[in-house]
């Protein structure tokens, strides 16, 4: 084949261009000097980069291009380097990069071979160009100079750098689950030691740009906001702020959101400066007449290559509603209910329900590493329920302004004292149940429990009443049948624990 000979970043190159007759298309393949492709591009009729990839050597993975002065230490900071020293997945021998004249001086490079063994080598500078070792390097640990350069000095060591830029048309289904055409920019810059391994790099499609780090793990990732149309307001505001505690009222955020077919939908949230904040995934699903939506929320995981930490679900099926969220503590702040915890790691999780008209709204705290309630407490149409450790009922109130009218003397009569205020009025709410049962709750003036009774009643005409103090102690009872016998029994309890 006919090859045109050129230069490419002062290096003698070769390419060859191809054109596909049928689309136009024309395809030009770059070989350096070893006849090994160092590039390929890719363009339509017009012209146009459909793909384009360069590969070129790199000259500063291990120490970025810098002055350096007389016999000091080169930093070791360049993308292939952690913690000031390279690691190398095979040994690689190490190329030193002068922009001045460096003939007479030399640089040491000290490490590890192959085998893992303490490695030194002492290279002559090179004027205006690349100096390399003899040996390979596993590990790089100090770069010196003995003398001083005359310009900036960088190292590398046998890998690579490949730069893509693609534009491409993808299938994807929209709202509406239709199949339409996307078009989708990719741009890569990745960073590869000697056996292909990535090191480093970047990937941008579409707006969103990914950090990679060792073996391609994902270690942060970005958004162009000014894709995504204008910033959240209102009532979804409100809800994202309310869900996510780095989310501040008047915050400025953004929301991406794709389809993926069959009823469910992601949601990514970005912050001002481009960084995720958090996500969702919702589905929608119907069953005969009943369709249900469920919203997974996760926050930002510490590093980019770990999955979303959960924080909750919010949900509906067109008639009943719940919304659930947790966070770690893990000191005492913010813990109610004279609970101490000393850096107690703790799942706090709040939310609240709708089911058949009745409405629970609720704060708990759960031990992350047993999975026991600390404390908590609940409201459940206007009663609020507190709990101790294990679930263990520590105190029960009403709000006073939903008390209703005071107990008559007549019903008052019936009752045994423990479950009637010591001083003042004695209120009341009752729930009865579906099979005919019911339970009772009584309340003093201030809306502080004071007492329970459970009722059961058969359809013939019997029914019983059982009564508890404010503490879940038995207190008496009372019955009566179809035929107009009844009695009652009534218990008090002493504060020695006696009887009467």
């Amino acid at each position: 084949m006919a090859l045109d000979q050129t230069t490419l970043n002062g290096a003698t190159v070769f390419k060859d261009t191809k054109t596909d007759t049928a689309t136009n298309e024309v395809v030009v393949t770059t070989y350096d000097e070893n006849f090994e492709i160092i590039g390929v591009e890719k363009k339509d009729a017009g012209g146009a980069t459909l793909f384009k990839s360069e590969i070129t050597a790199d000259t500063t993975g291990f120490s970025a291009a810098a002055d350096v002065a007389a016999n000091a230490a080169l930093l070791i900071t360049g993308d292939k380097a952690v913690g000031g020293k390279v690691t190398n997945i095979a040994a690689e021998k190490v190329s030193i990069t002068s922009a001045g004249n460096d003939l007479g001086i030399t640089f040491t490079i000290v490490g590890t071979d192959a085998a893992g063994a303490a490695l030194t080598e002492t290279i002559s500078g090179a004027n205006a160009g690349t100096a390399t070792t003899a040996g390979g390097f596993l590990t790089i640990t100090s770069v010196t100079a003995v003398g001083d350069p005359a310009g900036t000095v960088s190292v590398a060591g046998e890998g690579y750098t490949e730069v893509i830029e693609q534009t491409e048309t993808r299938k994807e289904t929209n709202s509406a689950g239709e199949a339409v055409d996307v078009a989708f920019s990719v741009e890569k810059t990745i960073n590869y030691d000697s056996v292909a391994t990535i090191k480093s790099g970047t990937e941008k499609i579409d707006g969103k740009e990914k950090t990679l780090g060792e073996n391609g793990v994902v270690t942060a990732e970005t958004m162009d906001t000014s894709l995504l149309g204008d910033a959240l307001a209102g009532d979804t505001l409100a809800a994202v702020s309310a869900r996510y505690d780095s989310v501040a009222a008047n915050a400025t955020i953004y929301a991406e959101v794709e389809s993926l077919g069959g009823g469910t939908t992601v949601t990514t949230l970005y912050a001002a400066d481009n960084t995720i904040i958090g996500s969702s995934d919702t589905s929608v699903e119907t069953y005969g007449n009943t369709t249900v939506t469920v919203t997974n929320h996760f926050a930002a995981p510490a590093t980019s290559d770990a999955a979303g930490v959960y924080i909750g679900t919010s949900g509906s099926d067109g008639t009943n509603t719940w919304d659930f969220s947790e966070t770690e503590v893990t000191t005492d702040s913010g813990m109610p209910y004279n609970v101490t915890f000393t850096n107690t790691p703790a799942i706090k999780e709040t939310g609240s329900e709708s089911y058949g008209g009745e409405t629970r709204t609720f704060t708990y705290f759960f031990n992350k590493a047993t999975g026991e309630l600390l404390s908590g407490t609940e409201v459940v149409n206007g009663i609020t329920t507190t709990f101790g450790a294990n679930w263990a009922i520590t105190a029960e109130a009403m709000d006073p302004g939903s008390l209703g009218d005071a107990l008559s003397s007549a019903v008052l009569d019936d009752l045994p004292a423990s479950v009637k205020a010591a001083s003042g009025n004695t209120y009341s709410k009752t729930e009865t149940f579906d099979w005919g049962g019911g339970e009772t709750t009584y309340f003093n003036a201030q809306g502080v429990t004071t007492g329970f009774a459970y009722t059961w009643a058969d359809a013939s005409g019997n029914s019983n009443n059982s009564y508890y103090d404010a503490q879940d102690n038995y207190v008496g009872d009372s019955w009566s049948d179809a035929e107009g016998r009844s009695g009652s029994s009534s218990v008090v309890i002493a504060g020695n624990g006696s009887r009467v």
